[in-house]
């Protein structure tokens, strides 16, 4: 997930971190871009990670992950609160209520019509949100680009 349109700070809005000594340098400092490998462990939006990972002082964030986005929006509202802060709301019970409820009720085998269809307009909004900042490679798309490549060249010294 790229975003290069940070509106500011995030510390006002977070609580302060339990134990901020591990993260104190890293959150005072002005960063010129923030990379977040292994992304997926900010999934929890209430976590110590993810409290610091978000007061990084950035304009350009970009969040790495191998792990696939599960079914579980709240944990995709964290993730995008990192890359793009406020795109998909700032508070994820909002989020929850807007979309994932919606969602999730029109995705159950019970669902009236009419649930399935508001579930499914939600999705197609959601969609919309969020894929010109998702770039996501299935496991073909990343063979083909590896055989493409030439092979690996290990040094020993």
């Amino acid at each position: 997930m790229v975003s290069n349109q940070w509106p500011g700070p995030r510390a006002p809005g977070l609580p302060p971190p339990s134990n901020p000594s591990p993260f104190l340098s890293l959150t005072t400092h002005p960063w010129s871009l923030a990379v977040l490998d292994e992304g997926q462990r900010i999934r929890n939006s209430s976590s110590q990670v993810t409290s610091a990972a978000k007061r990084l002082r950035t304009p350009h964030r970009l969040l790495l992950s191998g792990t696939p986005i599960q079914n579980n929006l709240r944990e995709l509202w964290s993730l995008y609160d990192f890359a793009f802060p406020g795109r998909l709301g700032v508070d994820p019970e909002v989020f929850d209520r807007e979309f994932g409820l919606p969602i999730r009720r029109g995705g159950y085998r019970n669902a009236s019509p009419m649930e399935v269809q508001i579930g499914y307009r939600c999705a197609l909004v959601l969609k919309d949100l969020i894929g010109p900042y998702l770039l996501r490679r299935r496991k073909e798309e990343v063979r083909v680009v590896k055989e493409s490549m030439p092979g690996k060249t290990e040094q020993v010294r």
